[in-house]
């Protein structure tokens, strides 16, 4: 990217999440939510995820990328309001409650570059970082003084 050049990033909507292993017990709580039940109240009780029990399972605003296949699907699928019936991702089974929707948006160059000069910044620093490591690994004279194993006892020989 150059000057002005613009980034289009998909936002998806902000979502409430509730997390289980069994899907009987996440179709009841789909049940229960499409029923009325306060989301935030079950998810804080019930979801087997404990980030979802802490957060109230509250995810915010996300990129389809940032999320399981299975998951992504089902949100970006949804209009706001909706309530998923459980969806099987390789974390358990997830019953998804969409609360807004936002469109995508095109991010310029300036209003991304302060992330973009963070995470280089991370970068440059982690490669530095593996370099001094491997430097010190090469330079290093490593005696390993452990007395030597003891020889495996040999196994009687089968009839022939």
């Amino acid at each position: 990217m150059s000057g002005g050049e613009d980034s289009s990033t998909q936002e998806a909507p902000p979502i409430r999440w509730i997390q289980w292993i069994c899907l009987k017990a996440a179709q009841s709580i789909a049940d229960r939510v499409k029923k009325g039940e306060p989301f935030d109240k079950l998810a804080k009780e019930l979801s087997e995820d404990p980030s979802a029990k802490e957060n109230s399972g509250d995810l915010d605003f996300f990129t389809k990328d940032q999320m399981v296949p299975e998951f992504s699907k089902a949100a970006f699928g949804m209009k706001k309001g909706d309530i998923s019936d459980p969806v099987r991702s390789s974390f358990g089974f997830h019953v998804i409650k969409v609360t807004d929707r936002k469109d995508a948006e095109t991010v310029t160059l300036e209003k991304a570059k302060p992330q973009l000069l963070a995470y280089l910044k991370q970068q440059k620093k982690a490669t530095e970082i593996e370099k001094i490591v491997h430097d010190i690994r090469e330079k290093a004279d490593v005696k390993i003084n452990l007395p030597a194993a003891p020889e495996a006892p040999k196994l009687p020989q089968a009839p022939q």
